[in-house]
């Protein structure tokens, strides 16, 4: 019995330190963050994250159309890069590639931007090619296959643009330039 009461005895009897709790706390972070990597499927997160970042570029060129009324804003995109350009002359074919006319998109650090991976040399999906300009009131465009000139979506009977972005579609509809 002796023995028994030594290790009752033996310690801080008022509970647990808070050398204790860190010690605890900090091993159940990393147990959780090992267990969430191997359980989550990172390509599977990646796509949407993707598609959602290019939304939200392409509603930025709509956005910088309206507000610099004096000029096409658009986005280009190559397959696998794609770059925001404005433009005077919207009715030139090479006015999207010309480095003058290319500009830096927000949070971005290269003009031009990989569609599938922050990588430039890695292609974990494929995006459709396209151009898509703005006019000032907001309102796509895109080339007319085989004449050298932009039309409206509405102009060219279409109701909505769509691009393929990896497994899913993204929607430009004609008459607003909503982005779906």
């Amino acid at each position: 019995m002796n023995g028994v009461n030594w290790f009752r005895h033996v310690g801080n009897r008022d509970g647990i330190t808070l050398i204790e709790l860190v010690a605890v706390l900090l091993v159940m972070g990393i147990l959780t963050a090992v267990i969430l990597e191997r359980l989550l499927d990172i390509d599977a997160i990646r796509e949407p994250a993707r598609l959602d970042r290019l939304k939200n570029h392409i509603r930025f060129a709509q956005t910088m159309a309206i507000k610099k009324n004096n000029r096409f804003w658009g986005i280009r995109c190559d397959g696998t890069l794609y770059w925001l350009f404005r433009t005077d002359n919207p009715n030139n074919a090479t006015e999207p590639e010309q480095t003058s006319n290319i500009m830096y998109l927000p949070g971005e650090d290269d003009q031009k931007v990989n569609a599938s991976s922050d990588d430039p040399f890695k292609v974990f999906f494929t995006v459709g090619t396209f151009t898509i300009y703005f006019d000032r009131y907001g309102m796509p465009y895109t080339y007319v296959s085989g004449v050298n000139e932009i039309r409206t979506l509405v102009a060219q009977g279409l109701q909505t643009l769509d691009i393929s972005f990896g497994s899913t579609q993204l929607r430009i509809t004609g008459e607003t330039g909503y982005i779906q």
